[in-house]
């Protein structure tokens, strides 16, 4: 019940071309930001298996930056641990490898 629920929705940002140019030139400025972390380490807290691959851990960083995956098959659920970022999944995640754990 939002002041707007009454209005319609905007169009999808695929159909305007100015709104398509905004969201990839966010997409592209959003993978660059990933790509500068690489090699860096931040801390993270391990909140959960990924369920898209069990294999991996969904890790939350304590300050600000983007998801990270971390490859084991530890339970380290609610664990904070430094990783290195190690490579870019997407936009919004990046990969992360284990360095040092609290």
């Amino acid at each position: 019940m939002s002041a707007f629920s009454s209005y319609p929705s905007a169009p999808p940002t695929i159909r305007d071309s100015g709104s398509r140019k905004i969201h990839e030139a966010a997409g592209r400025a959003n993978i660059t930001a990933k790509e500068n972390l690489m090699r860096k380490v931040i801390r993270v807290v391990v909140a959960e298996r990924y369920d898209r691959d069990r294999r991996q851990l969904v890790a939350y960083p304590l300050k600000h930056g983007p998801v990270v995956l971390i490859e084991s098959q530890e339970h380290l659920e609610g664990k904070v641990l430094d990783v290195e970022v190690t490579g870019v999944a997407s936009e919004r995640i990046v990969r992360g490898m284990l360095v040092n754990m609290f």
